[in-house]
């Protein structure tokens, strides 16, 4: 898992290093952004960065974040965006998938938990505020959905010596709204 994270961070450099100097067709864009999600949960500050390429009305590129939401964990993920609309009003579409790494220090109550990452999902609106150069600020509203499961080894009290341990599965599915803020060049 580790090392898909090291291979998709070296490709969006890679990426980014190569589509510097191209002004007609493709270019390098960053979009790095803060966001309240908001579920049946807690309400935390999720941070994300997206580097890629944009060509015309179309962007493309892979991300990472920081989402302590239920769970602690750090989405890698491949981000499409599509402007729609007049180009008065710059308002595009935008969708997420990948996956996740399930951070250490999640568990809270004493038991062997062994997690690991499922489905990331982001989808939603946004709109584009255009400021000097390629500088511009983002705004978007979207539905997110994470999946995590974890395997759990509990102890079992046994007062005749060599009891086996309870062993179970859980899965969690977390759903919420996300408003995001970020700055793109």
């Amino acid at each position: 898992m580790k090392r898909q994270l090291l291979i998709l961070l070296l490709s969006g450099a890679t990426l980014g290093a190569g589509a510097q100097g191209a002004r007609s067709g493709p270019r390098f864009r960053s979009i790095n952004s803060a966001g309240l999600t908001v579920g049946s949960y807690d309400t935390p500050i999720q941070f994300q960065t997206v580097n890629g390429l944009q060509w015309d009305g179309w962007y493309a590129g892979i991300g990472i974040a920081y989402d302590p939401y239920r769970i602690r964990t750090v989405p890698y993920f491949l981000d499409l965006r599509r402007r729609v609309g007049p180009a008065k009003l710059p308002f595009f579409l935008y969708a997420d998938a990948g996956s996740q790494l399930v951070l250490a220090g999640t568990n809270k109550d004493g038991a062997n938990h062994r997690w690991n990452g499922k489905l990331y999902f982001d989808a939603g609106v946004g709109y584009t505020v255009a400021l000097k150069g390629r500088n511009a600020i983002e705004l978007a509203l979207g539905y997110s959905r994470k999946a995590v499961g974890a395997t759990v080894t509990e102890p079992t009290f046994c007062p005749g010596g060599n009891c086996p341990d309870n062993v179970y599965r859980l899965d969690h599915t977390l759903r919420r709204v996300m408003i995001r803020a970020g700055w793109s060049f």
